[in-house]
C-alpha cells in the first residue's frame, strides 16, 4: 500500500466517522423535536376541557412517536444486517477465486516439476 492510498484510506475512514456522528446528532435532534416539541401541536390542551385529558393524550403523541422511531431503528437495522450480509458473501467469494487461482497455479507448477523430473 503506497502512501498515498494510505492517506485516502485514513481520510475516507474520517469522513465515515464524522457521517455517522452527523446522522446520530440529527436523529437525536430529531428525537428531541418529536418528543418535546411536537405532542404540544398535536394534542393542544386548548381541545380538551380536562388539563388531565390533554396531558394524556401529549403522552400518548410521545409513545406513538416513541414507538414509531423504534421501528424505523429496527427497518435500518435490518437493512445494515443484510447489507452486511450481502458484502460478506462477496468477499467470501472473491477470496475463494483467489485461493482457487493459486491452487491452480500450484497444480500447474508441480505437474511441470514431475515432468522436469
Amino acid at each position: 500500500m503506497t502512501l498515498l492510498s494510505a492517506s485516502r484510506v485514513r481520510r475516507a475512514a474520517a469522513l465515515r466517522v464524522l457521517a455517522v456522528l452527523v446522522f446520530c446528532l440529527l436523529a437525536l435532534a430529531l428525537g428531541a423535536v418529536a418528543v418535546f416539541v411536537l405532542p404540544p401541536y398535536l394534542a393542544p390542551r386548548s381541545e380538551f376541557t380536562n388539563a388531565g385529558d390533554a396531558v394524556r393524550a401529549q403522552n400518548d403523541v410521545r409513545g406513538v412517536m416513541v414507538q414509531v422511531a423504534g421501528g424505523l431503528v429496527l427497518l435500518v437495522g435490518a437493512y445494515v444486517t443484510w447489507r452486511q450480509l450481502q458484502l460478506s458473501r462477496e468477499s467470501m467469494r472473491q477470496t475463494m477465486e483467489a485461493t482457487n487461482a493459486q491452487l491452480k497455479a500450484a497444480q500447474d507448477q508441480l505437474t511441470s516439476t514431475a515432468r522436469v523430473s
